[in-house]
């Protein structure tokens, strides 16, 4: 993968991880030692991590050719609907 290609990949994972925040963000637990705005994604567990990350890299992979030209707010609105759309939140794609 070369640098847009990570950086495409990373704008996607970023809106994913947004999607998430916002329907977490009544449980103020879990923001206690969280900073989200970091690539890490820190205050996430491992496991969770992995999963997005795959399932990211994946969309991307199979809608790589489609993705190209998109700027990275685009790419951060496609990561939101793929979580709402993972999680059956009844929006998204």
């Amino acid at each position: 993968m070369d640098t847009n290609e990570y950086k495409q990949l990373e704008g996607i994972l970023s809106g994913y991880f947004e999607a998430l925040d916002f329907c977490i963000v009544d449980n103020p637990d879990f923001w206690e030692d969280s900073d989200i705005s970091q690539g890490d994604y820190k205050g996430y567990d491992p496991a969770m991590k992995f999963e997005a990350t795959c399932l990211c890299e994946n969309f991307y992979k199979d809608n790589h050719p489609h993705l190209e030209t998109l700027a990275v707010e685009q790419l951060r609105r496609i990561g939101n609907d793929l979580y709402f759309t993972t999680q059956g939140h009844g929006v998204g794609f």
